[in-house]
């Protein structure tokens, strides 16, 4: 179990967590890494996907959105 809210954001496709890296040289913000529908796929991410999925013997597929 978590000890913090994951996602502290009002809006929907605002990503902000409301943490912060625990790096020392870092404190970058932290986003979530959910697509939201109506947003887009990161489009390298897409492009990878494709060619793992054209290369793959079997593509097992999970979610929803089926």
């Amino acid at each position: 179990m978590r000890d913090f809210r994951v996602r502290t954001a009002q809006t929907v496709k605002a990503h902000e967590t409301g943490r912060f890296c625990d790096d020392e040289e870092c404190k970058g913000e932290l986003f979530d890494s959910i697509i939201n529908f109506g947003e887009n796929l990161p489009q390298d991410e897409l492009e990878q996907g494709f060619t793992n999925g054209e290369s793959a013997d079997l593509c097992v597929v999970m979610g929803t959105s089926c």
